[in-house]
């Protein structure tokens, strides 16, 4: 019976996956498509918290973008830093005398107050949001007006992958991630969205002020997916996922107890941010790695490994072939064995977040958030 059972979940998840395999390819590469400059006016918010050490690489990376300089504003909005941030974003636009460059502080204690507080300052059409860590290509705002000038989109969601090879812990970091970005795409491609990132997404000032922006948020997490789904609610056919490699943005590994603090506060907005459909995937995913440790621990004390191997087989064979396609994207290989011997450590990791959940509250940044 627990093998049945078994079978059964792995072959749901094994569906879903491929569900996702499927969307995934339909949404077209626009890696190869000529960039053609648009007059568009476009506006980078940065909310920055705590970031001194990291800012000045990103502005770096902004300074050199091949976008007309007379078109692109970079608003840096510190989020109440406890270091530096402020002063190095402000001296850098200072000393390399970046005039479309300007830095502001936030009124409130939030990343949401933060970009908020960015939007109005500014007069583009376009607003593309990055965080302070982030690490774009010289071509990321081109390849994301190009997207936007299509007319066809209100909110584009874009790509981010965690840079560098790596320990096993930050390779397993960048399996993950990858899939975490190649999902949400294909649900947005399904007209089903799930979820995006905030490191990486634009979207026309206009449909934030209709939507009335991050108002009304519940929770403390989740500002970007919130976002989407308002917009989606509203105009469900004027959201994409940009598949181009030159709007892909980096960002590092997270290290320690700040790998959990980082996933409880991803779980936080399970509850009240997300949609009907994106509860019930999340909730389905949990219990199938629930059911997968239950039958990892229970082959072991029965010394049967059918009840292990199979079940797992039907779990990663399919990850294992989305990975793939995944990483020709991103130009990353995500091995087999490396996915195979991540399975009984990712089960227990998912069902102690999702555990720890509903208990207690998670750090992050230096705050203590709900």
């Amino acid at each position: 019976m627990l093998l049945f059972l078994g079978l059964a979940i792995s072959l749901l998840y094994a569906f879903f996956i491929f569900w996702c395999l499927h969307f995934w390819k339909k949404i077209p590469d626009r890696s190869l498509e000529p960039l053609v400059f648009k007059d568009i006016k476009v506006a980078v918010i940065i909310p920055a918290r705590d970031e001194a050490l990291k800012i000045a690489d990103l502005l770096n990376r902004l300074a050199n973008q091949d976008y007309p300089s007379s078109n692109v504003e970079y608003i840096v909005v510190d989020d109440h830093s406890s270091d530096d941030t402020y002063k190095i974003a402000e001296n850098y636009f200072s000393k390399n005398n970046i005039l479309n460059g300007r830095c502001f502080h936030s009124p409130m204690s939030s990343k949401k107050s933060a970009i908020t507080h960015g939007i109005s300052k500014t007069n583009a059409e376009l607003i593309i949001t990055t965080d302070a860590d982030t690490l774009p290509g010289n071509e990321w705002v081109s390849a994301i007006v190009r997207e936007y000038s299509t007319g066809k989109y209100l909110l584009i969601s874009c790509p981010v992958k965690i840079k560098g090879n790596g320990n096993y812990f930050q390779s397993l970091q960048r399996a993950e991630f990858s899939g975490l970005v190649g999902i949400g795409a294909a649900a947005i491609a399904a007209k089903k969205p799930i979820m995006c990132n905030g490191a990486n997404m634009a979207f026309s000032k206009k449909v934030f002020i209709e939507v009335n922006g991050y108002n009304d948020s519940k929770s403390s997490s989740g500002d970007d997916t919130q976002l989407l789904l308002k917009v989606h609610e509203k105009y469900p056919d004027k959201i994409s996922f940009l598949k181009d490699a030159r709007a892909i943005v980096e960002t590092g590994a997270i290290h320690g107890n700040e790998f959990i603090q980082q996933r409880r506060r991803w779980a936080s907005k399970i509850p009240s941010t997300l949609s009907p459909f994106a509860v019930f995937i999340a909730v389905f995913a949990w219990f199938v790695h629930a059911a997968l440790l239950i039958l990892f621990i229970a082959g072991i004390c029965r010394y049967d490994l059918l009840l292990i191997i199979l079940p797992f087989a039907l779990k990663t064979i399919p990850e294992v072939i989305f990975l793939n396609v995944l990483g020709k994207f991103f130009n990353e290989k995500y091995p087999a064995w490396l996915i195979i011997s991540a399975q009984p450590i990712y089960c227990l990791y998912i069902v102690a977040v999702g555990i720890l959940l509903p208990f207690g509250k998670f750090k992050w940044k230096g705050r203590t958030l709900k």
